[in-house]
């Protein structure tokens, strides 16, 4: 999705686009290592912390082939470099390899789940469907190479070709920059000014734009044809908006926090409901405590009270974006349908708390986390685990049987614990940012020390 799902804070430069595709990122996963997967900057989405799990299941797919037919890295890389791919490499075939990678990365995306009221079911399955179409591509690639031209920054091909839309119009009529922007000013819109209209801009810039991104997708590897066309579809939905836009400045600075927006309309709907209820805001959070669920509560049917909450979000949403110039029909649409999503499952859930904190054992997240780093470095490196720990009986370090040496090995396993942390951290509203800095830093410099010892790390 990047996944159009999103319910973005957006600091808008109209003009300036900035669109909403993929994310990456790094959590715990057994596939952790090398790094791989085009990253495209997108807004906040719901679906944020899945892309994440992606990210990392599928940056080390090198090492775990590599570990999954008993040779060495490098071997693998060779191979691939002469033309193959990892499926043949692996030695039981894409269908078994693609069924057990799809089947570990689900469980890590089911795990997450079980935690998370807010994204909705549908929503983490086209996170599935998306990520099993990007581990085909990839096994199926001859030649993959995970360390070539892994930064395909989308957003800011989009965002280059748009931040020049009035030059490009003034060049088109034959006119100054100037002029153009004092007719938008009076009210007009970029395709009036244009002299060759609507239809005839759209395509020219549409055709320029997509002939940038098909340049830069040609060394990107683990985009695949539908994200590439999703790109494509939603800028060309903002250049019919912003070329249609009456009174267009694109040096305008427009701040429009639409998650701030639908989370401020959150937090107040067991007082919404209270009000609807004629009873005490206590009243009702009492009976929720019970197990009772808001749309029980309401006395009003769940479909009648589902809409009244989501007029009134819809309303506010509207009112925000009047004045935003970006953001396109579509978006908002998903925006809204996004947080009726979050509203449905709010007033459907018994015993829902929108201020419970739960209580966080870091040490046992740090502990779980520090007792897996030789099965780690035994699937980076290509060796059992059975042989980590008699080389390390031996005087060796795990930085050194990593391959990668203590200091990068150290950032790369901090990474993913710092972002277990944080993942945590998020229901915890009772360890201050101090304390969470703190648990991080003696957490970092804890793998530093164990990595880099030699001998047994227990």
């Amino acid at each position: 999705m990047m996944k159009s799902l999103q319910m973005a804070k957006k600091t808008i430069v109209i003009g300036g686009l900035a669109a909403a595709l993929l994310v990456g990122g790094t959590i715990p996963g057994f596939l952790s290592g090398s790094a791989h997967a085009a990253e495209t900057t997108t807004a906040t989405t719901t679906t944020s912390k899945y892309n994440a799990i992606v990210e990392q299941n599928l940056s080390g797919l090198v090492g775990y082939v590599a570990a999954l037919s008993g040779r060495q890295e490098n071997e693998v890389r060779n191979e691939l470099s002469s033309g193959k791919n990892l499926a043949d490499l692996s030695g039981i075939g894409y269908p078994e390899l693609l069924k057990r990678l799809t089947a570990s990365l689900n469980q890590s995306i089911d795990l997450t789940a079980q935690t998370d009221k807010t994204t909705s079911r549908e929503e983490i399955d086209q996170v599935k469907s998306d990520s099993v179409k990007r581990l085909s591509t990839i096994l199926t690639t001859n030649a993959y190479d995970d360390t070539k031209h892994i930064n395909v920054d989308y957003a800011k091909i989009v965002k280059n070709n748009i931040s020049g839309l009035v030059g490009y119009v003034a060049a088109v009529s034959g006119r100054k920059d100037t002029e153009v922007r004092s007719e938008l000013r009076s009210g007009k819109n970029l395709a009036d000014l244009s002299g060759i209209g609507y239809s005839q801009l759209f395509s020219r810039l549409t055709a320029s734009l997509n002939q940038s991104i098909d340049q830069a997708a040609q060394n990107d590897k683990v985009t695949t044809s539908e994200q590439l066309s999703r790109i494509k579809s939603d800028a060309a939905a903002r250049i019919s908006t912003i070329i249609t836009t009456g009174s267009y400045d694109d040096t305008v600075k427009v701040n429009v926090d639409y998650e701030k927006i639908v989370n401020d309309s959150l937090s107040s709907v067991v007082g919404y409901v209270s009000a609807i209820a004629g009873r005490e805001e206590s009243e009702i959070r009492t009976e929720l405590a019970n197990g009772k669920s808001l749309a029980d509560l309401s006395g009003i049917s769940q479909s009648e009270l589902l809409n009244r909450l989501t007029v009134s979000l819809n309303q506010s949403i509207d009112h925000a974006s009047q004045n935003d110039k970006t953001v396109s029909t579509q978006e908002l649409s998903q925006i809204k349908s996004d947080a009726e999503k979050r509203l449905a499952e709010i007033i459907t859930t018994n015993g829902y708390e929108d201020s419970k904190s739960v209580e966080v054992d870091y040490n046992k997240i740090i502990e779980s986390y520090l007792g897996g780093i030789n099965g780690y470095v035994a699937v980076l490196s290509g060796k059992r685990v059975t042989d980590i720990s008699a080389s390390l009986q031996g005087g060796k370090s795990l930085g050194d049987l990593s391959g990668l040496g203590a200091d990068k090995l150290a950032k790369d396993l901090s990474a993913s614990l710092i972002q277990s942390i944080e993942l945590a951290a998020k229901r915890d509203k009772n360890t201050t940012q101090e304390e969470l800095s703190r648990i991080k830093s003696d957490a970092e410099a804890r793998i530093l020390k164990i990595v880099s010892a030699s001998g047994s790390n227990k």
